[in-house]
């Protein structure tokens, strides 16, 4: 598939799934079931080159260690817990999504679950975040260690696809 139709491909599968998110969300506000449902919507390992996505301004992209691999839109949508239409720069995980919703429900979080609730942090009080272990992440030979404002990557080469071409990423 020729690089610019596989962009609009790309594009119009986000539009769908806009789309659809919104009429999810509409059919919660109609059954008034909004308020108290938690919604978390989640990228996955940024955008992939195989499918033209671009991750600007970011480096790298899905397969990849660097930020535009591994930093990616959350969106969390909890009206009776959290302030509408708020931006966070807290680096949180995947693996604090099943902390949050059991901390949603009034269950308690077991010891030893990987993880954070992130519903402190988000909330109105917007707490600093003092207490997270640092955040691992691998891809094959690749790995990278995040603690606060400090990130670790070890790589040797990365080989992508781009074009149908396999290209190396040093």
């Amino acid at each position: 598939t020729p690089a610019d139709e596989m962009r609009r491909y790309y594009l119009a599968s986000l539009n769908c799934l806009d789309d659809n998110i919104g009429r999810l969300l509409d059919a919660l506000d109609k059954l008034k079931l909004s308020g108290n449902t938690l919604v978390i919507l989640i990228g996955d390992n940024g955008g992939s080159p195989q499918t033209c996505a671009n991750n600007y301004p970011l480096s790298g992209s899905k397969y990849i260690t660097l930020e535009g691999g591994i930093r990616v839109p959350m969106i969390i949508r909890f009206p009776s817990r959290l302030p509408v239409s708020q931006i966070s720069d807290k680096i949180v995980s995947a693996l604090d999504i099943v902390p949050t919703c059991l901390d949603a429900a009034g269950i308690q979080i077991p010891e030893g679950l990987d993880g954070i609730s992130m519903l402190p942090l988000l909330s109105d009080k917007n707490p600093e975040l003092t207490s997270r272990p640092p955040l691992f992440t691998e891809f094959e030979n690749q790995f990278a260690v995040i603690e606060g404002d400090w990130k670790l990557v070890k790589s040797k080469e990365v080989f992508l696809f781009y074009g149908g071409k396999k290209t190396a990423w040093p």
